[in-house]
């Protein structure tokens, strides 16, 4: 427990680095998943969560992309979608002091926070649905170009068909392109594309964005969490058992070294 009380800390000082870029740069965000579910219903880190993330509007997002790219940061780095050796469909943020192997992936980084495109996406949910599922085929075939995911022998072989006809680069290619194009519409429901199809939410619910107390400090929220956080979760304010209350995202964590100099070794 004391290595997750410390690897909060980490990722406090991740997201306030981040909250004050987004300030300077009048940038809107709010904490997403676990981390909301947090921020409301402990006033800070889920005590046994073991990650941070947070979520953007896809002009948001796409302008703190930007902003990263020219920033000459002592100790963030990032990497995207189509960053070298990398297969998320997300921007990941990292303190570059530190050292993290997810359990997942084969990449050894630095302690990170997740960073969601929320993207535009229909306005009848039925066709909602199917583009976020066709989204989903393209983000999982991508992924296993270089790590093997806990799917289903069914989805596994459908991600291999769907590879043979398309290389990582092409899957990334394809992937920005369709959720540029949706960017430019203004559909009634939005979704975060990384989430699950219960994430597919009315637009009206991120019209605006608070701060709320977390740990010893104040980070963006959505005014209408509740709403939201109930549509995807149910009841979030009741505790999960006892037997889910677990960490499960790293292997390796080293807080002390930089992950520069472990990938040397």
């Amino acid at each position: 427990m004391d290595d997750i009380k410390e690897l909060h800390k980490c990722l406090l000082n991740i997201t306030i680095e981040i909250d004050r870029i987004c300030k300077e740069n009048h940038i809107q965000y709010t904490l997403m998943g676990g981390s909301l579910i947090g921020a409301v219903r402990h006033n800070g880190f889920i005590p046994w969560d073991d990650d941070m993330d947070i979520g953007l509007m896809y002009e948001d997002y796409q302008k703190l992309i930007q902003i990263l790219q020219q920033l000459d940061h002592p100790w963030l780095t990032f990497d995207i979608p189509g960053s070298k050796d990398y297969e998320e469909q997300f921007m990941k943020i990292y303190d570059s002091r530190t050292t993290l192997k997810e359990c997942k992936s084969n990449r050894i980084k630095g302690v990170f926070v997740d960073v969601f495109p929320i993207i535009p996406i229909a306005n009848k949910l039925s066709t909602a649905k199917r583009r976020y599922y066709y989204d989903t085929i393209l983000k999982m075939t991508r992924y296993n170009k270089t790590n093997n995911s806990k799917s289903s022998k069914l989805k596994m072989f459908v991600y291999k068909m769907v590879g043979l006809f398309h290389s990582a680069k092409g899957l990334t290619k394809k992937i920005q392109k369709r959720r540029d194009r949706f960017s430019r519409r203004n559909y009634k429901l939005i979704s975060d594309p990384d989430g699950s199809v219960k994430g597919i939410v009315p637009k009206i619910y991120f019209d605006g964005f608070i701060y709320h107390d977390f740990e010893d400090t104040q980070l963006m929220i959505i005014r209408n969490y509740d709403a939201y956080l109930s549509h995807i979760f149910g009841n979030y304010m009741e505790l999960p058992p006892v037997e889910k209350r677990v960490p499960g995202h790293f292997e390796i964590l080293d807080l002390n070294h930089s992950y520069l100099e472990y990938n040397k070794n």
